[in-house]
């Protein structure tokens, strides 16, 4: 669940659970039911950054779970208020390249529309080539029968349009502006509270059978049926469920900049470094809009069929989808790292010849665009 993807689990007999939630206001005991006066969700998002959104417009979007009841826990303020950006702002160093995955995604949410009122920059070539000069290749979206391969938006843009998004439709969700300070999983009508210090004790609270109970900064609470991680690479929300990760550190920092052009550009640049990558080329959300259009598609198809949304057989559709995507990225982008960090002769003729194989086979040339465009094929021969 690191960086900006989705983690999430059913809270049942096994105990498994994620979750991220709104807060909550008096009245929403009686609106959206409650167990011994704490309100119910069917569904809790904490986070409410561009993933955990975008999570929330998809479900709002899907006539099968718009009228799901969806709480969201963020503190940030920014989600209570309207932000208005002028043209003239200076532009937000934190962007992301969007591919046409994802472009698609906010149109079939309705947030691109909102997208486009702001600064956006599409485009449709790309070049890369590495250090020593051997490796060059260019990609072309008309090499692939796509208009652009990629766009880049400030993340304020992409995160507002998200907000105003989910504000214009008939949704039923509560924003809660506080912290998730705690999680009960309850595996049985006994329950182990588990805090953020990740001490447990065999405290029994009053939780029900097949829910989870969020504790909130502001001393409030609820229950939800399914809880949705999309709090970031740091989540509390995967520490207090107990989920398990594998990663490993590069020991490389980055320097962001914002570059300003005499004359339109709609070339995207990088070179390969033994020291990491120097590029016209911001990238780090793409895979986690993938999770949110995912997930929001399962739990769709577990409604149409009468399942419960956060039953683990439902849910393990969603992990054998996204699964693979996001390993084979992981595999992609750590396999650039290791085969640059050794500036060795054998080895750089070897890179040099892999970037012209990719220039100058047309198959594999198509399946690299199509794969960076956000489609799940693998840059292999097809």
């Amino acid at each position: 669940m690191g960086g900006g993807s989705l983690a999430s689990a059913r809270i049942k007999e096994e105990g498994e659970g994620e979750v991220w939630l709104p807060p909550e206001s008096k009245e929403l005991g009686n609106k959206y039911g409650s167990k011994n006066n704490v309100p119910q969700y069917d569904i809790a998002i904490v986070g409410g950054g561009m993933v955990g959104m975008a999570l929330a417009c998809s479900l709002a979007s899907i006539p099968l779970t718009k009228q799901l009841t969806v709480a969201i826990i963020d503190s940030n303020p920014a989600l209570g208020r309207e932000d208005r950006f002028k043209k003239d702002d200076p532009p937000d160093s934190r962007v992301s390249t969007v591919t046409p995955a994802t472009i698609s995604f906010y149109k079939e949410v309705g947030a691109w529309q909102y997208v486009q009122q702001h600064r956006h920059a599409y485009f449709d070539k790309m070049q890369v080539w590495d250090y020593t000069g051997l490796g060059y290749t260019r990609y072309d979206a008309r090499d692939a029968d796509k208009e652009v391969l990629g766009c880049v938006v400030e993340n304020k843009v992409l995160h507002r349009s998200l907000l105003s998004c989910i504000q214009n439709k008939d949704f039923q969700k509560t924003i809660y502006p506080s912290k998730l300070t705690s999680m009960t999983l309850s595996p049985s009508l006994s329950s182990v509270r588990v805090g953020v210090d990740g001490s447990s004790s065999g405290t029994t609270t009053s939780t029900c059978r097949g829910l989870a109970k969020l504790e909130l900064s502001d001393g409030s609470s609820l229950y939800a049926k399914l809880v949705v991680g999309a709090d970031g690479s740091k989540s509390h929300v995967r520490e207090l469920a107990g989920f398990k990760t594998t990663g490993w550190k590069y020991s490389q920092n980055a320097v962001i900049c914002t570059v300003e052009h005499a004359v339109d550009n709609q070339c995207a640049w990088q070179r390969f470094l033994p020291a990491g990558p120097v590029a016209l080329l911001p990238i780090g959300v793409n895979l986690g809009f993938g999770d949110a259009s995912a997930l929001s598609r399962v739990i769709a198809e577990g409604v149409a069929v009468g399942s419960d949304i956060g039953e683990v057989t439902v849910l393990k559709r969603y992990e054998a989808d996204r699964k693979l995507a996001n390993i084979t990225m992981m595999a992609i982008l750590d396999g650039f790292q290791k085969a640059y960090s050794v500036d060795f002769g054998p080895l750089n003729v070897l890179r040099a010849a892999a970037f012209h194989g990719s220039q100058y086979i047309s198959p594999l040339k198509r399946n690299i665009i199509s794969f960076a465009s956000g489609e799940q094929r693998l840059p292999l021969f097809s």
